[in-house]
């Protein structure tokens, strides 16, 4: 975590956004589908999703053993699809009903290891 994010990180009074992993495929428990948003305007293009996008990545690989990441993006969301694609996410369907890009993105070896040395900060803590 870089110190401009931690500032804001540790003297936010609400959420920003979030990013979520969805399991939806019971037949598929390798795959999830991934997701990204930072709702305030005022903390977009900081690299605080691409952040956040990185350590769910990263637990989503380690601790629920995911090789397989799909994410769905509006048509119009060019800085989302910039964002996946930069990871190395590639698109692999256009919905035109829904106006949304599929992108998928499936892990290896050497990709993890990158991943690890982004998200040095990374660790899960217990709660009681």
């Amino acid at each position: 975590m870089n110190k401009y994010w931690m500032f804001y990180y540790f003297n936010l009074d609400s959420m920003i956004g979030d990013v979520n992993l969805y399991l939806n495929d019971p037949d598929d428990i390798h795959g999830a589908e991934i997701e990204v948003m930072i709702a305030d305007p005022s903390h977009r293009s900081k690299g605080k999703g691409k952040e956040a996008l990185l350590f769910m990545l990263r637990y989503g690989t380690e601790a629920l053993s995911i090789t397989k990441f799909t994410a769905k993006i509006k048509m119009k969301n060019n800085t989302s699809l910039k964002l996946f694609s930069n990871i190395g996410f590639a698109e692999v369907n256009r919905s035109e009903v829904f106006l949304e890009i599929e992108m998928v993105f499936e892990s290896s070896k050497k990709w993890r290891d990158e991943l690890i040395s982004k998200t040095q900060m990374y660790k899960i803590e217990n709660y009681i």
